[in-house]
């Protein structure tokens, strides 16, 4: 049976709220920023998520205080809807001037009593966005977390060593879920340029496997689409309302058949 404590932050951990805009100023050093869209949509910041972070400036002592490093949490402070506010992610690895963007709280966690990666997993609890929904001010416009609140957010801590299996559990998922993601952006950058090449530019494969229209395949004017499409092709009004009619291009299965080469015998349909 695991004993568990309960702590408030503060006591467990120095909770930094960052001042650090988007803009670039003369006299301060090159920077890049972990701002709010990269703290909400990861589950942990990476080495591989650096390049893609926003470029900017910022001084020594916004350097000192707010460079991101290994074992840190950042999350959400400030936003226009309470549901967005107190969103976590874990700093997975070190970097070189990389710092937390303005509108988020930044955690160095006293490594003698919290894991950083089991805070990450608990301030996702629904317990925790229950604790933020219901302490943040503000209201229309823009709602915040104030450094009262972050200092007072109740932590239920197990032994060191029990935090660590937690952390490194939940972490493992968000590995699968990354990667998971990582290969349907590639799947859907795939099928875009499929779609591309097929039916915007026509160089579908042709009897000889070439590209159709590149290789001089026969195209025919389309009124309707008012361009020339590949012979067989033709347009049918996909939707209509009493705005805009909306066509898409459609060729018989017989030319379908003719021109992706499919056997007689593999033709349920014909």
């Amino acid at each position: 049976m695991h004993e568990w404590k309960k702590f408030r932050l503060e006591d467990i951990a120095n909770i930094l709220i960052s001042n650090v805009d988007k803009k670039s100023k003369e006299n301060e050093q090159d920077v890049r920023l972990c701002n709010f869209v990269d703290v909400y949509h990861n589950w942990a910041i990476t080495k591989d998520l650096e390049p893609s972070l926003m470029e900017a400036t910022a001084n020594d002592n916004q350097i000192n205080k707010f460079s991101i490093k290994k074992g840190q949490v950042a999350f959400t402070k400030d936003s226009e809807t309470r549901d967005d506010i107190g969103i976590p992610t874990y700093i997975a690895d070190d970097f070189q001037n990389v710092l937390l963007g303005y509108h988020c709280a930044l955690v160095a966690p006293d490594s003698d009593k919290l894991n950083g990666k089991y805070l990450n997993a608990f301030l996702h609890s629904n317990y925790i966005q229950k604790y933020f929904e219901l302490n943040a001010t503000g209201s229309g416009m823009r709602y915040t977390l104030s450094q009262q609140t972050l200092n007072d957010i109740p932590v239920l801590l197990p032994s060191l060593e029990y935090q660590e299996k937690v952390g490194e559990i939940f972490s493992s998922i968000d590995k699968k879920i990354s990667l998971n993601r990582a290969i349907n952006r590639n799947l859907e950058a795939m099928a875009k340029q499929l779609y591309d090449y097929w039916f915007v530019q026509f160089d579908f494969p042709d009897a000889n496997g070439k590209p159709y229209k590149s290789s001089g395949g026969k195209m025919v004017w389309n009124e309707k689409l008012k361009r020339e499409i590949p012979e067989g092709w033709n347009a049918s009004k996909a939707y209509h309302n009493s705005y805009n009619n909306y066509y898409s291009l459609s060729l018989s299965f017989q030319t379908f058949n003719n021109l992706f080469l499919l056997p007689s015998s593999q033709c349920h349909v014909c």
